[in-house]
């Protein structure tokens, strides 16, 4: 996966190569070096899509082993960039549906209030561009508020997630109930689930 022109590309487009640590680099120099994706390697990326959420169905399964890519997920969460840059990207391209199903179900939901612009999984994305505001602020005060964050993971992971049992009014309750099912896969600690369920 070299870079030519600002653009991650793939060799030759040999994309059957892949591995699943490759496919996550893809999303880790988006993130930390502002890269563009080939539009070719963006093109295969999308392919993988499957438009429909049931494990049952998923197309990366073959090709990919899902469960190594949960525990690569979190690891955006600690590196420089703009978090909320490379979740966008894997949600247009669809690979954020083979990790996060439920997360990619809220896209589709519409928010309670008529006047919000955002569909529900778009809010938690906005969230997250929010703390990535925040974590890279000019602002020293800001700036210097992150840095007291002693496990930033935990932090983004429950702004990613904070709403995604909506609708329904109890959606925190349940949302909650539900967290350590999803988040035990991505490799969060029992502390780590207790702290995301409370937030």
């Amino acid at each position: 996966l070299p870079v030519k022109e600002s653009k991650i590309y793939c060799i030759d487009d040999n994309f059957e190569q892949l591995n699943e640590a490759e496919l996550f680099a893809i999303f880790e120099y988006f993130q930390q070096d502002d890269f563009e994706i080939d539009a070719n390697l963006g093109a295969y990326l999308a392919s993988l899509k499957s438009g429909d959420f049931s494990p049952e169905v998923w197309r990366l399964q073959p090709r990919f082993n899902v469960e190594e890519l949960k525990k690569r997920f979190i690891n955006l969460f600690a590196l420089d960039g703009r978090v909320s840059k490379a979740i966008r990207r894997m949600h247009r391209l669809g690979i954020i549906e083979h990790i996060l199903p439920e997360f990619e179900k809220s896209v589709r939901i519409r928010s309670e209030r008529p006047t919000d612009p955002y569909t529900v999984g778009k809010h938690l994305m906005e969230a997250v561009a929010n703390l990535d505001d925040i974590r890279n602020a000019e602002i020293k005060t800001l700036h210097e508020i992150y840095l007291q964050i002693a496990d930033p993971s935990t932090l983004y992971f429950a702004l990613l997630m904070h709403d995604f049992d909506k609708p329904g009014k109890n959606h925190a309750i349940t949302g909650a109930q539900k967290i350590e099912r999803i988040a035990a896969p991505l490799g969060f600690n029992l502390m780590q689930m207790e702290e995301i369920a409370f937030l």
